[in-house]
């Protein structure tokens, strides 16, 4: 049976802020999820983000460079991997690619 309490991260007062529009747009996804299980993916959700800013970072300074560095993560956008040996290399080829 799903847990039907709320994630503690809902606890807070945002009313008015960006926050609080983000959290609306999350309480679907995290709805019935333990705290741990809404951590988790929210956590998750940050770690996408970081990737797509270092992405965006390297395809500004090295265009060509992107492509080889994400190509065998990303080959189509319903055509990519999860694996987590692949994904870590192509985030250090990414690092490598921006540093």
């Amino acid at each position: 049976m799903a847990n039907t309490q709320k994630p503690a991260i809902f606890d807070f007062d945002y009313a008015g802020s960006d926050v609080e529009v983000l959290l609306e747009r999350f309480k679907t996804s995290l709805s019935g999820l333990s705290d741990d299980e809404a951590r988790e993916r929210l956590e998750a959700q940050r770690e996408d983000m970081e990737d797509y800013e270092l992405v965006r970072m390297l395809e500004a300074k090295r265009p060509a460079a992107t492509k080889a560095a994400i190509g065998k993560v990303i080959r189509a956008f319903d055509d990519y991997t999860k694996e987590a040996r692949v994904v870590g290399a192509a985030r250090r080829k990414v690092l490598e690619g921006i540093g």
